[in-house]
């Protein structure tokens, strides 16, 4: 078990270290990052995640597939690490949540995703209006101004205050671009899908990065 979960954190330690070749959209790493998802679930099949943290890693890794079932798997296995108390399980819940959802023609709900508009810039996908920073604070994740700022500098624009004005204003704010053909309106679902601990049951989460 010991020799799987090194592989495991290996072909996580991998995909980051061509995390700046992927924003490029470079066909090498893109194919290897097929590699690292089959990998993965080929373990996950055979019921071969045993530790929070192999979970956690390959959680993590599926978030670079291009399908909903893959995104759904990893936004499962997130659950379970927060389930389990592990220190970012709850960050993943958020950031899964979100990639998923966006995937499928959604509003994201706490703000962790972005695409690359018409003009090559990069923009915020539009989130749900009524998530708060405190519901964001209770799985980790950074106040939404933080967000705006981000997108804003990575623009340019980096005297813009950090509102939504400022994003709509600058054509930073975009429709979820869905992997496959959506029959459903824009508007993401509250986030207590069936399986997560609900957030008031969780002990204080510790400051920290995702």
């Amino acid at each position: 078990m010991t020799a799987r979960s090194a592989a495991i954190k290996g072909l996580y330690d991998a995909g980051e270290a061509e995390r700046e070749d992927r924003s490029s959209a470079a066909t090498s790493v893109l194919k290897r990052d097929e590699e690292r998802i089959k990998a993965v679930l080929k373990y996950d099949k055979k019921h071969q995640l045993c530790t929070v943290e192999d979970k956690w890693y390959a959680a993590w890794i599926m978030t670079q597939a291009d399908d909903l079932d893959t995104l759904e798997r990893a936004y499962q296995l997130a659950q379970e690490t927060m389930n389990a108390r592990y220190t970012n399980g709850p960050w993943l819940v958020a950031y899964t949540f979100d990639l998923k959802r966006v995937a499928g023609g959604y509003r994201q709900s706490y703000g962790s995703q972005t695409q690359v508009n018409e003009r090559n810039q990069r923009c915020l996908v539009e989130v749900e209006p009524t998530v708060t920073d405190e519901q964001r604070a209770t799985y980790r994740m950074k106040p939404i101004a933080d967000e705006y700022r981000l997108v804003l500098d990575t623009n340019g624009f980096r005297d813009d205050p950090p509102t939504l004005d400022s994003l709509h204003r600058r054509g930073l704010y975009c429709p979820p671009q869905a992997f496959k053909a959506r029959d459903a309106k824009l508007i993401a679902p509250p986030p207590d899908e069936p399986g997560a601990v609900a957030p008031e049951t969780l002990d204080p989460i510790p400051k920290g990065g995702g």
